[in-house]
Formats: C-alpha cells, structure tokens, sequence
C-alpha cells in the first residue's frame, strides 16, 4: 500500500499544481483583462481629449473668420453705402467676390447681407434670400451689434430642416452699426466629418456629441452605426445607466455601460469648450479586450503544454523547458530589435525636429529634421548646449520651464531659435520628461505661419491708411519701411512719374541716402 501512495505522490502533486494554476490563473486572467481594458481606456480618453481639442480650434476658425469681416472697415464702408443707396439692387462685384470666396474656401453653403435695421438685403450661397431673421438669428443679431463681436450660435435644426449653425459678423462705421454678414454652416459638411474621423483602427469605435436640453440628454451629431441621427435620439436624464446620459450631467473620463443597442461599450466623455457639448468616443469593450483574450489563451495553450511535458517525466519537461525558454528568449530580443528598428525609424522619419537632451542642457540625440532646422550635424549639435540654440532674449525663462516640465507639467509654448549663421526662427516646442534626468523636445518651424499673419497685419495697416484717406507720402512710407522689415538687409524705395511722364520723383525711401535719391 505504501508503493501504492508513494506511485499516486506525482500525479497527487500534478492535480494539486493543476488545481493551483485554474484558481491562480483564473485570478491572473482577470486582472489581465482588468489591466488590459484600462490601458485601452486610456488611448481611448487621449483620443477624446485630442479630438475635442480638434472641434474647439474648428470653432476657433470660424470665429476668426467672422472677426476678419467685422474688422475690415473698407467692407463696413462700401456695404452701407450699397444699403444707403435704394436704387442698386446688386451687391458690388468687390464685394461679392470676396463673400464668394469665403464662401468656396471655408464650407459656408450661404452668406447673408443684414442691414442695420435687421432685414436681408441680399443671400448668396445655396439659400434662397428669407424676407427677415428667425427669432435666434435676431437675438444673435443684437448681441453681436452690442458686444461688437462675432457670434457663433449653438448647434440646431430648428429653423432649416438640417442640422447648422450660423455665424454673426458686426459692421460698424465707426460707433455706427451699419449692418451684418449672417454665415450658415451645414454640420454634415464641416463639423460631423470631423468628429467622425478617429486615428483608432476599429471597426466598432464611434465618436458623437451630446448636449442637456432640460431634462434629456440629445444627441446632436450623427452616428456611424445609424445614419442621420443628429437630434432624433434624446434620453431622459434620470437614465443614468446610459453613458451619454452621465457625460450630459457633467461626468467626464471613462465611463462604463451599455450603448444606445444596448452592448457594453467603453466611453471617454470629454466637454467641448465654449460650449454646451460633450464628445463621446466610445468603443465596445469586447473589441477593446479581444487582444488580451487572444494573449491569455495563448498563454493558458502553453501552460496546458507544459502540464502535458510535466505528466511524461520530470527530465523530457526539464529539456523542453530549456529549450522553450532559449526561444522566448530569442523572440524577445528578436521583437525588441524591430521595437528598437521601429522607433528609430519614426524617429528619423518625423516630419518635426526632435531633439533628447539631459537636465544640463546637453543634446543627446537628434532627428534628420531637427539638424535639417538648425543647420548642424550630429557631432556638431552634442558639442553645444540648449542655451546656445535659443535667442538671448529666452536664456531668461530656460530654467524655469526646464524645472516646471521636469516636476511633471507637459510643456508646449513658442521659442525663438538662433543658427550659427545667425538666423532666427520661431518654433512651437512640446518637451516632456524621459527619466530623471533627461527629457525629449519636438520643435515645429512656425516662422511662414508668423510670416503669413505678419503680412495679414501689413495689408489691414494700409487699408486702414486708404480708409482714412492718409496722405499718399505716408501711405508709401508705411509701404517701404514694412517691405524692409520683412526682408532684414534690403533697402526700399518708390518711385513715382510726375505729371509729364518723362520723369522720375521720389516718391518714399526712409532708410536710403539723400544723394542716391536726388541721383536717381
């Protein structure tokens, strides 16, 4: 009998291991899953903030482009002449080009000439000229006269059939309102096309907005599982099992519960600034946790394996193992060469400079399009220092922004940058800490974006100046003195033909010597 026990000893200890695994790998199962979903969770939330961000500069825009029409004083002039005089019927052709072309190039279906007493005077785009304004239009209207600011309305389809939004720009000559350009934007053709393009490879994810109205929760944009949704889902606010539901009551972050179809989904809920609206980026969580389950049967296959090895003796699985894990051992060092060859090459391939440097301002590495920006090799940037790439005028606040992002705040500001040739350049920087003692940076070339606004400034100067009927001495030198500051180095000068037209006069030349004028 005791041969007997001493022969069921093995397979005793086999069961109790294989007890042991199903309880400890049961346990190790759901964490996984557990751990698995909140990182998924996590690129999920990263993707709504992102995109939320996205929507809040898109409206951004439009604003901007309503403040250009609010601000151009020649526009305000030449429309309340047009709208003083009762006998032109249509608008001046200067006028309507450029309402044409803000039409074909921002996705406005209309724009709408609104005279001071708030009646339209003339559509152009794809509706139809409407005898007088919706009651929001007016209070928008009104708001916009009194604050002297653009307004954007919120987003309804009330009034038109569809989904839109409409967008006020002021006029005013001088304190005197003298009328407004109405806007109207489809949401089909700007806004939800861009809520719905996610970076996420997924065939279940979704992003929408939501917005409380009283005591529901609407759904304000369409959905990719049902077409033409904006506006006719609406829940009541004492649902709160519903996701969208808890984001309209002010929940943000991730959120777990079942779907308008009523399968578990994941939701990041993120507010949409200057608005009522919540984005929702949602994704079924059987999808989210599909990898980890492939990875967990996987791993519980080569358990089972190993317990099979185990049960034919203790030297063949002693053998197996050995060689099981000089294979693993392979495969890891095999996937983290093409980790490692992967990184690198995003690194050398990114379109924006990236540059690693440590807490003494010593550069470490570099991307091609880093060196490209500065103007160096390799060998040449690690011979300098952060300092010695930065404009004197930011030495200042080097410190003190290296010591702030270092403690954990991400850092994304504007920094002018010097090359060895002595060339300027502003760049919009994002660094964030590596380890302790190093960090990365990537730098964004945004001098032909300054350049552009700087000439945006140059045109709205001079057409201020022929505005308010400025001497044309003073218009010409305002002319030059911009040409020389945008081109350091060259010298400007105007010439006119006098009355005769034999003749050459000066005309504007602030920086050039007398006798070069007198002799030309």
């Amino acid at each position: 009998m005791r041969k007997l026990y001493q022969g069921w000893g093995p397979w005793v200890l086999l069961l109790v291991l294989l007890l042991g695994l199903s309880l400890g790998g049961r346990h190790l199962y759901l964490a996984w899953l557990r751990y698995n979903l909140t990182q998924a969770q996590t690129q999920l939330l990263s993707s709504a903030h992102s995109k939320a961000e996205q929507i809040a500069a898109w409206r951004q825009e439009r604003l901007g482009d309503a403040e250009v029409l609010a601000q151009n004083p020649l526009l305000a002039k030449h429309l309340g002449e047009w709208m003083a005089d009762g006998r032109q019927s249509e608008l001046p052709t200067s006028i309507g080009k450029h309402l044409d072309a803000l039409l074909s190039r921002y996705g406005y279906i209309s724009a709408t000439v609104i005279d001071a007493d708030g009646r339209p005077r003339r559509a152009l785009g794809e509706t139809r000229l409407r005898p007088a304004l919706d009651d929001l239009e007016k209070a928008h209207m009104n708001e916009a006269w009194r604050t002297r600011r653009a307004i954007l309305s919120e987003l309804h389809d009330d009034t038109r059939g569809y989904p839109h939004l409409h967008l006020l720009a002021p006029l005013f000559d001088g304190d005197r309102p003298v009328g407004a350009i109405l806007l109207l934007i489809r949401a089909s053709d700007a806004l939800y096309p861009l809520i719905q393009s996610l970076p996420l490879p997924t065939r279940t994810a979704e992003a929408f907005l939501v917005r409380r109205e009283g005591d529901r929760a609407v759904l304000i944009s369409d959905l990719r599982h049902q077409a033409q949704a904006a506006f006719k889902i609406e829940n009541p606010l004492s649902d709160t099992q519903l996701p969208s539901v808890r984001a309209a009551l002010g929940q943000t972050g991730v959120i777990e519960g079942n779907d308008y179809r009523g399968v578990a989904v994941s939701v990041a809920a993120q507010p949409i600034k200057g608005t009522a609206w919540t984005l929702i980026v949602k994704q079924d969580t059987e999808e989210l946790l599909a990898p980890a389950r492939r990875q967990a049967w996987l791993l519980g296959g080569w358990l089972l394996t190993l317990l099979g090895l185990l049960a034919t003796g203790l030297g063949f699985l002693s053998l197996r193992s050995r060689r099981r894990h000089e294979r693993l051992m392979r495969d890891a060092e095999a996937a983290e060469r093409t980790s490692l060859r992967q990184f690198q090459n995003l690194f050398e391939q990114a379109q924006d400079g990236i540059l690693l440097m440590n807490t003494d301002h010593q550069f470490l590495d570099a991307n091609p399009a880093a060196l490209s920006l500065l103007r160096l090799d390799l060998d040449e940037l690690r011979r300098l220092r952060l300092p010695d790439i930065l404009a004197p005028e930011e030495h200042p606040r080097l410190e003190s922004a290296v010591s702030t992002m270092m403690g954990g705040q991400p850092h994304h500001q504007p920094w002018i940058h010097v090359r060895r040739d002595g060339s300027r350049f502003a760049a919009d920087v994002t660094a964030k800490p590596l380890s302790d003692t190093t960090y990365f940076a990537t730098l964004r070339d945004v001098t032909e974006q300054q350049r552009l606004r700087r000439q945006e400034d140059i045109h709205a100067k001079i057409l201020e100046l022929l505005a308010h009927d400025a001497p044309l001495p003073d218009i010409l030198d305002t002319i030059a003195r911009e040409v020389e500051h945008a081109h350091p180095g060259m010298l400007c000068g105007i010439l006119l033909l006098d009355d005769s037209g034999t003749r050459l006069i000066d005309g504007a030349g602030p920086s050039l010597p007398d006798f070069y004028n007198q002799a030309v």
